[in-house]
């Protein structure tokens, strides 16, 4: 196995590997972005750490997590792209692989630690060292990908955006545009169709007065008495004599 050095080397000396450089720095923000998005969203702080009294917020919330099989393996997938790019830019300042390999293990840990000491102050988000660990494995992953194939990995990307650039110009990317959003308002109109109280699944969650989250500073105040669906807008004035009853 050659270094991560090398394997940067080898990928400059190719054709579009200003491309391929780019495509690295895209592929490190897209991830930041995905990660930040996927563990802080709904982006809802609170100044109050989420654990057990007595306990240091650097601890974060312990260990025994409730964490299942699928989501071990998605918090390994979120972070393989975060490692597989930072591999990229540690090559590229000189690291062997060794190095490339063990600095990216150590960078996605200590990001997913510090996301989960943000996460301690979020609403609705649970907090542990399992997700660290998992993370830094997902991390560890891709930078091995990175080592092994990064170089091919990037100049396919590179080579793919150069073709589609040459492919689609003009009345060609306008048409691929005009198609795609055909479709999706197509599925869009076949979905709302398809929606009504008639197939409701009684396990769906229905919110009333509240939200998802369960924040109760932000939940409708008051009591509910009576519940009705209707199937079409209601008329201005009938509407305001429900509201004064």
């Amino acid at each position: 196995m050659s270094d991560a050095k090398s394997i940067t080397e080898d990928r400059t000396t190719a054709p579009g590997r200003e491309l391929s450089a780019l495509w690295s720095t895209r592929l490190l923000l897209l991830a930041i972005l995905g990660i930040l998005f996927l563990t802080l969203f709904p982006f809802r702080f609170v100044l109050h750490a989420h654990i057990a009294p007595g306990r240091s917020p650097f601890l974060l919330g312990g260990w025994g997590k409730d964490t299942s099989a699928w989501g071990v393996f998605l918090n390994v997938l979120l972070f393989i792209p975060f490692g597989f790019a930072i591999s990229d830019k540690l090559g590229k300042a000189g690291r062997s692989w060794p190095a490339t390999v063990g600095l990216a293990l150590v960078l996605g840990a200590l990001s997913s630690y510090t996301i989960e000491f943000v996460q301690l102050y979020t609403v609705a988000r649970d907090s542990g060292w399992e997700d660290v660990i998992t993370n830094g494995s997902g991390s560890f992953l891709g930078s091995i990908v990175f080592v092994i194939c990064g170089g091919a990995i990037l100049s396919f990307l590179s080579k793919a955006e150069d073709f589609s650039e040459k492919l689609l110009v003009g009345s060609r990317a306008a048409a691929v545009i005009a198609i795609y959003f055909a479709a999706w308002f197509a599925a869009s109109a076949f979905v709302q169709a398809q929606t009504h109280l008639g197939n409701w699944h009684p396990a769906d969650l229905l919110v009333i007065g509240n939200n998802a989250a369960g924040d109760s500073n932000s939940a409708w105040k008051g009591d509910v008495f009576r519940l009705q669906f209707w199937n079409r807008a209601l008329p201005s004035q009938f509407a305001s004599e429900l509201q004064s009853l």
